[in-house]
Formats: C-alpha cells, sequence, structure tokens
C-alpha cells in the first residue's frame, strides 16, 4: 500500500507539473488581455492579444482588442493595421473598429502638431539666440573699429613684439573668429621685421596723430596700410587697416606696455 500511495503522488505531481507548463489557451489569454485593458494596463493587454494574433492569426476580437492597445500606447501605424485586419475578419466588428481608427488620427494629428510647435518653438529661439550673438559680436566689432577713426590724444609709441590677429565673421558658426596673423618686432631705431623670416623695414610715427608711416619691408609692400596706435596700461596695441578691391580687413596687433 505505501508503495501504491508514493505511485499515486508521484502521477499526481507529474500531472500538476505538466498542467503548469502548459501553454495558456487562445482564450485564456483573451480573458486575461480583457482584464488588463479593463484595467488601463495596455502594455501588458497587448502583449496578450499579441500572443493570441502568433496561435491564432484570423482571431478577428484579438485583433481589435490589439488596435485599441495600440492606439492607446501611441503605436498608431500597428494600430491602423490590426484593426483593418479586425474589419477584415468579421465586418460586424467595423463600427467599433472605425472608433478605434479616428480615435488613432485625432490623437496621431494631435502628437503631430505637437511636435511641430514645439520644433518651430525650438527654431525660434536658435534663431534668437543666433541674433543676439551676432548683434553683441558685430557691437563688438563697431567698438573695436572705432579706434580706426576716432579721434586720438598724441601719445609715446610702445615698442616690442605685437602679436597680430584678425576678426572674421563665420557665417556656419554665426559669430566672430580671431584668424592669428603672426607677429612683428618694432624698434625704437624706426625699423621693425616681420618675425617670419622676412626683412626689416623702416617706419615713422607722428605721436600727435598715433599714426604709423610704413616706408619699406613687409607692410610698405602690402600696400602701405593705415596704422593707428592706441596705448593701454597693461597692453597697447596698433589698429592695421587693409583696403582691397575686396573689402577692408582690420588687424588688431597687441603688445606688452612697457
Amino acid at each position: 500500500m505505501r508503495l501504491a500511495a508514493l505511485l499515486t503522488g508521484t502521477l499526481l505531481s507529474v500531472s500538476l507539473a505538466a498542467t503548469a507548463q502548459a501553454p495558456a489557451t487562445p482564450e485564456a489569454e483573451l480573458k486575461a488581455g480583457r482584464e488588463l485593458l479593463a484595467a488601463k494596463n495596455f502594455d501588458n493587454a497587448a502583449r496578450r492579444f499579441e500572443a493570441v494574433s502568433r496561435t491564432s492569426p484570423n482571431h478577428a476580437e484579438a485583433q481589435l482588442l490589439l488596435g485599441q492597445c495600440y492606439t492607446e500606447l501611441g503605436r498608431y501605424a500597428e494600430a491602423r493595421t490590426a484593426l483593418t485586419k479586425a474589419t477584415e475578419l468579421d465586418v460586424s466588428l467595423k463600427t467599433r473598429a472605425d472608433e478605434y481608427l479616428a480615435l488613432a488620427d485625432t490623437r496621431e494629428k494631435s502628437a503631430s502638431g505637437a511636435r511641430s510647435k514645439a520644433e518651430a518653438e525650438a527654431a525660434a529661439v536658435r534663431a534668437r539666440a543666433a541674433a543676439a550673438l551676432k548683434a553683441r559680436a558685430e557691437a563688438d566689432a563697431v567698438a573695436k573699429n572705432a579706434a580706426f577713426s576716432a579721434p586720438v590724444a598724441s601719445a609715446p609709441l610702445v615698442y616690442g613684439v605685437y602679436t597680430c590677429s584678425f576678426d572674421n565673421w563665420d557665417a556656419a558658426s554665426q559669430r566672430f573668429t580671431s584668424i592669428p596673423k603672426g607677429a612683428f618686432e618694432l624698434n625704437a631705431n624706426g625699423t621693425y621685421r616681420y618675425l617670419d623670416g622676412s626683412a626689416s623695414g623702416r617706419y615713422t610715427y607722428n605721436a600727435q596723430t598715433r599714426q604709423l608711416n610704413w616706408i619699406t619691408g613687409y607692410f610698405a609692400e602690402a600696400g602701405k596700410p593705415k596704422t593707428t596706435f592706441a596705448p593701454g596700461d597693461k597692453v597697447s596695441q596698433l589698429n592695421i587697416e587693409f583696403n582691397s578691391d575686396k573689402g577692408t580687413q582690420r588687424w588688431s596687433c597687441g603688445c606688452n606696455s612697457k
């Protein structure tokens, strides 16, 4: 009897294990999906209806409910596919399917409109920021360029190495970029030399007008650009203005004040 009881218990355990491991039927999945849908658990409900669709691809109600879940989840293209298939499988579901299709269309248009509005607002913000940066850069450039034409008081020239740069407006980045233009050494004996291997040249300086006149050398060969000296407590500056057929190019060349 003990052996019979043991065998009976073993068979019962095997039977229960097999039952637990057996896949759920389409109807069981459908029932579970309906309960999840009623609880507004659309993601898990969709998984249940997807399981039914895999095992029973022609189950019209599963397709209808799957389309409803996809609509609630914002998966509008998939919703249309499922709802259209539900109508094809069972024409009696057309009214309900059309309601969900209309809801999917309305929500998708609303979401698209919201995205478009947000994108337009973001583009406007970027445009305003770029305009503000450009205006500020232009204002800075105007202030800097004023040194080229403003009346000046007399000042003794500062001698030493002047490092030059050219402020260029970059349309791609919507800002001014500083382009290095090398350096030259200005000497008290009226000579200067561009530090790129060029030969020495000569200049004169008018302390009353702060104007340098390039007689020979690099700047003389470059067209004798208008050059104005601007003294500073820490850094003094030579503002050099080149004129050509392509327009005006202004260099700023700074030297530590002594």
